[in-house]
């Protein structure tokens, strides 16, 4: 028989508690100072949090995602959760409200499924958040690996783009990646598609372009705004019916290859068309799997999980114990920004008992 700690106003959710752990819970209506409340109980070997905020949640969870004592389920609304019952994440369990009796049992005993996968990492140990949208763009990778069809990923810089690439790709052996930014636009269709010998000067021998180069593999175009008009068009081609023609060669070529196509923006696909940098025909065939990851600054419930991710990765000794500070800003870097300010806290902090938040001079 467990004794049980329950934060929440609803108290049908006690009577489910109560029947299942056969025993009477302390319940407790007031969510303030949850955290003091349970520090200085010496009752309840399960907590349970009834989670009615973004901002609730983003104070607790970092405080007892490592809590070894005690078992912490999260009571979370269903949009929170998405499609999930049951979630892992640290020692903190999160449960999608409504809930049985049963699936409270289970949610308190709930380990994570060892599912053998290929993969050289599983998604969720480097995208990180329980955000809806990170939850979305989680279950939309896993589902987009493996149709086969173009994928298209967008969103701003440092929202963790590469990751989900490299994660549907399987690795950098399974993947030919292409910056598309770097490629010489009057050059770039050569570049993708190949070209004969002496189709345009200093073609002084066959150029294998990265299509062959992707034989069997991914070919993922980051950036893929910066292609030419020409090269969208043949790509749109090469998408609609396999086929493709190297420059300075009248023929086309079967790709019988099986190449897949991932490719990557940093900005809205309709603010391209508008501009004219990206065709709308393409963007119509490249947009059936489409994956959209949201700013920081919309998923701010994900930044002390990301804050946590970064410090034992960087295996840092003690852990930021404020996260109002991070909070309180709009990382126009988004997770990449938040890394490094993460480090120049540690930095600026290394001689000193308590922690020091302050921003680094230029930041931006």
């Amino acid at each position: 028989m467990d004794d049980c700690l329950l934060f929440s106003n609803n108290v049908h959710y006690r009577t489910i508690i109560n029947k299942a752990l056969q025993t009477n819970c302390r319940f407790i209506k007031s969510r303030e100072n949850i955290l003091t409340e349970i520090n200085k109980s010496a009752f309840g070997s399960i907590i349970v949090v009834d989670i009615d905020s973004s901002e609730l949640y983003t104070q607790l969870l970092p405080a007892l995602f490592d809590d070894k004592d005690r078992k912490i389920v999260f009571l979370c609304s269903p949009k929170m959760m998405n499609n999930s019952i049951t979630l892992k994440i640290g020692n903190c369990i999160h449960l999608r409200k409504p809930f049985a009796e049963g699936e409270f049992l289970s949610a308190i005993n709930y380990q994570p499924s060892k599912i053998v996968n290929k993969k050289k990492y599983d998604i969720d140990d480097y995208f990180i958040g329980i955000s809806e949208n990170a939850i979305q763009v989680k279950e939309q990778a896993r589902a987009y690996a493996a149709s086969g069809k173009p994928i298209f990923i967008c969103g701003e810089t440092g929202t963790g783009k590469e990751i989900i690439s490299r994660y549907i790709t399987g690795g950098e052996d399974n993947a030919v990646y292409v910056d598309c930014g770097l490629l010489n636009s009057t050059l770039s269709e050569s570049a993708i598609f190949g070209a004969k010998k002496g189709s345009f000067t200093g073609a002084d021998h066959d150029i294998t372009g990265y299509v062959e180069h992707a034989d069997g593999k991914y070919l993922v175009l980051d950036e893929i705004e910066n292609l030419s008009q020409p090269t969208q068009s043949q790509l749109l081609r090469f998408i609609q019916d396999g086929k493709y023609r190297k420059i300075g060669d009248y023929s086309f070529i079967q790709n019988h290859s099986n190449c897949k196509l991932i490719t990557i923006s940093n900005k809205s696909p309709i603010s391209l068309i508008q501009e004219g940098k990206l065709r709308e025909d393409l963007y119509h065939r490249i947009s059936s799997h489409i994956i959209y990851i949201k700013p920081l600054r919309e998923r701010k419930e994900d930044i002390p999980l990301l804050v946590k991710y970064w410090e034992d990765k960087q295996n840092y000794e003690r852990n930021i114990d404020d996260y109002s500070f991070f909070l309180d800003n709009q990382w126009n870097g988004n997770a990449r920004q938040l890394f490094s300010v993460v480090d120049y806290v540690h930095y600026i902090s290394r001689n000193s008992d308590k922690f020091i938040y302050a921003l680094p001079e230029y930041f931006y």
